[in-house]
């Protein structure tokens, strides 16, 4: 079974939960180490290719 996820949706939810933990950064270490792998995510995702066909980008895995 395949899932689809609209990416501009996930990014925006991401850019919210990003600013939820940037003002919590002020006060906290691990909010600080939550906000820097937020931001990793969305690069991750901000930079993945459109299509699973585009062979220009590797492939995202992701491990649970």
């Amino acid at each position: 079974m395949k899932i689809n996820i609209d990416r501009d949706l996930l990014l925006v939810d991401l850019y919210d939960l990003l600013s939820l933990v940037t003002e919590a950064s002020l006060m906290s270490e691990e909010a600080k180490k939550a906000k820097h792998k937020t931001n990793e995510i969305i690069t991750m995702i901000a930079n993945a290719p459109s299509a699973e066909n585009n062979s220009s980008f590797p492939k995202i895995s992701l491990r649970r």
